[in-house]
């Protein structure tokens, strides 16, 4: 059982929070397994902390995955982080979202429904979905900072997606969903399995990239966007 962050995490999470470059481009690359994953959770929700509580602003954090196994996988550990900030003795409260074609409207539900087959952070037991759209675990309690219906999406601080996805959202005004108003938040980009945008894929998404930067500067000027 090993505890605490190796090496190569404290090294790359130092590297990050020194930054002070809030455009740069940031890459982390390691073996599968080595622990990618909580360097950039770690970073997000530190960059959520200062924006909230130092520079008093909004930021939204965009989680960015090739396939929607891999985010509702990732999702779990998100809302794994988010239930442990949000206990008492630390009162951190952020609010995470997963926003892909399975992402239901709240009026699509009817009855009780397993959440995308994510455990519950605390006992293991299967999260459920509401009619009213909210998340619980039968066993331990609501998961009130987890957004799990369309309506919702656009006020989480943290949102996992596609960039099909995405590339829809940042196109379509719905004011009900997440959209280009919502997006112009989005000031962390983090891009999981990057190598495989070449060809194509790649062109496709450096131009929305370019969207989110642009939906950036019509929102309030020459806002950056950091991506890792």
């Amino acid at each position: 059982h090993v505890e605490g962050l190796d090496a190569y995490q404290a090294y790359a999470l130092r590297e990050l929070l020194a930054s002070e470059d809030e455009g740069g481009v940031f890459v982390l690359s390691a073996p599968t397994g080595s622990g990618k994953t909580e360097v950039f959770l770690l970073f997000a929700l530190a960059w959520l902390l200062r924006k909230r509580y130092i520079e008093n602003s909004r930021g939204k954090v965009l989680l960015v995955y090739p396939r929607k196994a891999l985010t509702v996988d990732q999702a779990y550990r998100v809302i794994r982080l988010l239930d442990k900030a949000a206990k008492p003795e630390l009162g951190l409260k952020f609010k995470v979202g997963i926003r892909d074609g399975d992402t239901p409207r709240r009026t699509d539900l009817e009855g009780e429904v397993d959440f995308r087959g994510i455990k519950c952070p605390r006992c293991g037991g299967p999260l459920k979905l509401t009619p009213q759209g909210r998340v619980r675990c039968r066993r331990c309690d609501t998961f009130d900072f987890v957004k799990a219906v369309r309506e919702e999406i656009g006020d989480a601080d943290i949102i996992a997606t596609n960039p099909w996805a995405l590339e829809v959202r940042a196109l379509d005004g719905n004011p009900d969903d997440l959209n280009a108003r919502t997006l112009g938040d989005a000031g962390l980009l983090v891009v999981d399995e990057a190598h495989e945008y070449t060809g194509i894929r790649g062109g496709i998404f450096a131009s929305l990239i370019d969207l989110l930067r642009f939906i950036r500067r019509q929102a309030g000027g020459e806002r950056n966007l950091r991506i890792i």
